[in-house]
């Protein structure tokens, strides 16, 4: 690959989510453990991003609901991982729409990633865990990444539900 060119880097991410997804199939069918989905929804992920650093921010939606779906389908309570890397992909696309300037669907993906941040927090408390919850660190680097701008114009109309998530992570 040339400098900037990632054609190399997208087939590669093709070529280890067409092998995966067959490999998660094949041990899904056999009813056997399948810890290959973690990668999975990560390879999504990571493709995700190199497609949304390169502009192709339908090619960047499409695989981060494809991570976020992954995600949906097989969180469950105690699966703590999965909770964190849902919010982490909620928020990306996210930033897609932002980006795109599509007000409505970012709006609307914000309110998703506030209410399940509201379930998951009741679901850990409830099940007793010590410590603070995976995704808290995840979303502050994520917030306090954007330029203050930015951040303003996530926590924007959420009214009760922002106070919740500046106080979550300890802003207010």
């Amino acid at each position: 690959d040339k400098p900037g060119d990632i054609s190399g880097t997208l087939a590669a991410y093709q070529a280890s989510i067409t092998i995966l997804e067959q490999l998660c199939e094949l041990v899904s069918s056999n009813n056997l453990p399948n810890d290959l989905t973690y990668t999975l929804i990560t390879a999504y992920g990571n493709r995700a991003t190199v497609k949304a650093n390169a502009y192709d921010y339908s090619g960047a939606l499409a695989d981060f609901d494809k991570a976020e779906g992954f995600c949906f389908e097989l969180v469950n309570d105690g699966d703590w991982v999965l909770a964190a890397l849902l919010i982490n992909y909620q928020f990306r696309i996210w930033v897609v729409y932002t980006q795109l300037e599509d007000h409505h669907r970012a709006y609307t993906k914000r309110l998703s990633l506030a209410t399940n941040l509201k379930e998951l927090e009741r679901s850990w408390s409830e099940s007793g865990m010590l410590g603070e919850p995976p995704w808290r660190d995840l979303l502050f680097s994520c917030l306090n990444n954007l330029t203050p701008s930015i951040r303003d114009v996530f926590f924007a109309d959420l009214d009760e539900d922002a106070v919740f998530i500046k106080q979550l992570l300890g802003w207010q």
